[in-house]
This record gives structure tokens, C-alpha cells and sequence, in this order.
């Protein structure tokens, strides 16, 4: 199934069930699965000392709202002290901060601890490792409402939006979002056509004699350039995106009509249009794409894989 993105679907009459209490506490049996997936992420990598240098875990969530779907994420924000982390875990000693929680969050997205669902749930986990400095600064106008794993207690509570159509928001983020997404549909489809053109030449030059693949091999060439400049263009639709959502969650400010209305960044112009991109399942082409061939020259044998991606 496609991720949808919450803040663009029907607002739900309560919080999960599945989550919460009817006092809009967590759940215990939740909030112990939570607990155990990070100590055994810490314990299968032999990371010491999460006890101490992890200071916060924190849901920021469309499950913390009422605005999800059976499918929705749990979003779990971890904050740790990166000077403690490094005392307990000396291998660390010559990484960046910012290299420390890039390592936390790959192997995060490969384990099979941070990759569960929970208990008889269709809602995988999806954990986020931050500085414990962000916590300090912590704007909460990045997120429609915030839930502290340590003290069972909302810093910032859901709101429900009954004032609101339930059209209204997708409608705002349809006119904001389709210039952006005929622009990468046309590159996603330019590219798709010239991948097959090329297929379909290089299937041709199976059966010719070596002077007439000589007299092809500018053809060739010329056809395999062509795939680069597509793939060039979608990783530049994808940097955009990206930039335009980071731009937004930048502020520390409410800035258009509808950030004010609904007390959020998540309803910035940037954000809106990134959702509505990852809706429609674009977005996830943006991203293999980019992970698969950015600052990579593509060669005759990934033209199969790329059409895959695209298609």
C-alpha cells in the first residue's frame, strides 16, 4: 500500500484505540513494546550505556493525533546525549554528532527491532534519533501534537479541527502541489519512454555483426546520456522537495492563513507538498531513485532496474 500522509486524510471522531487509553494515556502494553524494541536495537548493535545517555523518547506522531489511518506510522523522536553516548561507546570518539545519529538511524532502518509493528496492529514503528540539544530547543510548532514517553504526559495536546471541511486541506495542498507534480510526472515519464528505447535498441544490437554494432555505437551512447540527463532530473525533483519541506520546518514562526488555523508547521505550503507527493506514491520513486544513482553514472546494466523503479 502507498504511505499516505495523515494531516491530508479524514479526521477520526478519537485518538487510536489501538494506542491510547480513553484518558489519552499510552497504552502500557504499547509503551512496554516500545521500550523493549529500543533496548534490544541498543543491545543486538552492543551499544552500552542507553540508560544514561538517552534522556527522552518522545511521539510526534499522526498517531498522537486525529488525523491517521490504519496504516499510519508511529513516530518515535529518541533524544541522547551525544557527549555521554561517546563516553560509554569509545569507538565512537572520532564521529560528528551528526555522524553518530546518521549511523543510529541507518542501522535503525535495517533492523528488524525498529522495523516491527505493534501488537496486533497494521502501524509500524518508526524511530528518529535526534541530538538532546534539539529537546532544549524543541519548537513545538513542528508538529501538531507532541507526547513524552518519560512522565506519560502531552507537552503539546491533539486538537480536533471541527471548524474545518474535511476537503478543505487536501484542496489547498492539490493547488499547491500540481505544478510540482506535472513537473515530475513529465520527468518520471520521459524517463520511463527513454529506458525502453534503449532496451529495445540494445535488445536489437544482440543479433548484429561487430561492423554494424560499430556504426551504432554513437546511437548507443547517445541513448544511454539521454537516460543520465532523465535520472539527473528526478534526483533534482527530489533535492527540491526535500528543500522546500526543510525551508518550512525551519521557521519558528506561523506564517500562512493555515499554519495559524491549525497551530502547525505540518501545514506549511513546503509540507503540504511534499505530503500530497508521497500520497499519490511519487515521492518514493524520487527517493530509490536518488539512493540508487546520485553522483553514480548510470552503465547499460542498470537501465532494467531504473525502469523498475519507474514503473
Amino acid at each position: 500500500m502507498i504511505k499516505r500522509s495523515s494531516i491530508l486524510d479524514y479526521q477520526r471522531p478519537t485518538l487510536s484505540e489501538e494506542v491510547w487509553n480513553s484518558d489519552a494515556t499510552i497504552k502500557e502494553e504499547i509503551k512496554i513494546f516500545i521500550g523493549s524494541c529500543i533496548t534490544n536495537f541498543f543491545n543486538y548493535l552492543d551499544i552500552k550505556g542507553s540508560d544514561k545517555w538517552l534522556i527522552e523518547a518522545m511521539l510526534a506522531s499522526s498517531l498522537a493525533t486525529y488525523f491517521y489511518t490504519d496504516y499510519s506510522d508511529l513516530d518515535i523522536k529518541l533524544f541522547i546525549d551525544l557527549n555521554l553516548f561517546i563516553e560509554y561507546n569509545q569507538e565512537f570518539i572520532t564521529f560528528t554528532d551528526d555522524a553518530i545519529l546518521k549511523w543510529l538511524k541507518n542501522r535503525g532502518r535495517e533492523s528488524y527491532w525498529l522495523t516491527q509493528t505493534l501488537p496486533n496492529t497494521q502501524h509500524p514503528i518508526d524511530v528518529y534519533f535526534l541530538s538532546a540539544k534539539d529537546l532544549e530547543r524543541l519548537n513545538t510548532l513542528k508538529y501538531d501534537s507532541v507526547y513524552l514517553l518519560s512522565t506519560d504526559e502531552w507537552i503539546k495536546e491533539p486538537q480536533r479541527a471541527d471548524f474545518i471541511s474535511p476537503d478543505f486541506i487536501f484542496e489547498i495542498a492539490r493547488e499547491k502541489a500540481e505544478p510540482y507534480i506535472n513537473a515530475i510526472v513529465e520527468d518520471i515519464e520521459n524517463a520511463k519512454q527513454d529506458c525502453i528505447d534503449f532496451l529495445v535498441l540494445q535488445d536489437f544490437l544482440k543479433n548484429l555483426e561487430y561492423d554494424d554494432l560499430y556504426n551504432l555505437k554513437v546511437e548507443f551512447s547517445k541513448k544511454l546520456d539521454i537516460i543520465q540527463n532523465d535520472i539527473d532530473e528526478i534526483i533534482k525533483d527530489k533535492k527540491a522537495i526535500k528543500q522546500l519541506r526543510d525551508i518550512s520546518f525551519d521557521k519558528n514562526y506561523l506564517d500562512t492563513e493555515l499554519e495559524k488555523l491549525m497551530g502547525s508547521l505540518n501545514y506549511s505550503d513546503g509540507n503540504l507538498i511534499f505530503k500530497l507527493i508521497q500520497r499519490y506514491g511519487y515521492l518514493k520513486i524520487l527517493v530509490e531513485i536518488t539512493t540508487f544513482f546520485d553522483k553514480k553514472n548510470i552503465q547499460p546494466s542498470n537501465v532494467d532496474m531504473i525502469l523498475s523503479l519507474l514503473t
